[in-house]
């Protein structure tokens, strides 16, 4: 079995590409594809008494991909790849992390906010019920994440401080209620994220992003063949967020460089990952 690993499900959830989230909508009839590449490494892990071990020194190179599409200005859809673990190496077995990520499919309501149903300037709520789903069509040892149906979604919320300064606070949650293919299932996972976030326009049509989002995600344990192992497994790190956005060229660009510092945690990775997410708005 593939994931003989220890701590597989904060492993591969800290190894997919993990940009802040935040309230804001597409405009109607506009759409943003996205590609984010990174790297992730660790050589320890938190055991269930939040103590640090040592594990095989590895190292991951993967890809991810984003299409979203703004049907009107309170309405879009999108569909997210967290990718594929294109390249790993290190001191263990390395090519174990190696494989394809889930899809998720996602409608987005922005229901407050200058354009949304209910209207003000000084916040922004989105609403967004999903879908996950195993990449199809391939073989099980290629297979990567939970290669489970997942159901839930996510609700991003926020606030404006002032010209320069807002606060987001973004909570995910979904659960799995079929076991997958090897007879695992892995209950649900919960995400809770808050970043204050400064932007501010410079010269030559750009704006400059610098956020702090602090994420928090939780998971209990698996269970194969309906048998737990008792590891309920959490992760709190640090993602100081630096993003470029571009409106002077043929059409707006927006690159930005993601850290992700692991904390403390029980039962996971000591996972560090840095990744560039480069959007294109159409």
């Amino acid at each position: 079995m593939k994931r003989f690993i220890l701590f597989p499900v904060l492993a591969i959830i800290m190894a997919s590409h993990t940009f802040a989230e935040d309230a804001k909508a597409l405009s109607a009839k506009s759409g943003e594809f996205y590609v984010t590449p990174g790297v992730s490494f660790f050589s320890n892990t938190w055991d269930d008494d939040r103590e640090k071990a040592d594990v095989p020194k590895t190292e991951i190179f993967y890809v991810g991909f984003g299409l979203g599409y703004g049907v009107t200005d309170w309405f879009s859809a999108a569909f997210d790849w967290k990718g594929w673990n294109f390249w790993s190496d290190g001191d263990g077995p390395a090519e174990a992390y190696e494989g394809f990520h889930d899809f998720s499919l996602e409608t987005r309501f922005h229901l407050i906010g200058t354009k949304a149903p209910i209207k003000t300037s000084h916040f922004r709520l989105t609403a967004a019920p999903g879908v996950i789903f195993p990449f199809p069509l391939i073989d099980e040892e290629d297979k990567m994440g939970k290669n489970a149906w997942g159901f839930g979604g996510s609700l991003s919320f926020d606030t404006d401080i002032n010209t320069y300064f807002f606060l987001n606070v973004f909570g995910k949650f979904y659960f799995y209620p079929i076991e997958n293919e090897e007879n695992i299932n892995h209950g649900w996972d919960l995400t809770v994220e808050a970043e204050p976030n400064f932007n501010i326009d410079i010269p030559y049509g750009m704006n400059l992003a610098i956020g702090l989002p602090v994420n928090f995600t939780l998971s209990p344990e698996q269970k194969i063949d309906g048998v737990g192992n008792g590891n309920d497994a959490y992760a709190l790190s640090l993602r100081p967020t630096v993003t470029l956005r571009m409106t002077h060229t043929p059409t707006p660009v927006e690159v930005g460089v993601d850290y992700a510092i692991p904390l403390i945690g029980e039962n996971a990775l000591v996972n560090h990952a840095i990744t560039i997410k480069t959007s294109i708005f159409f």
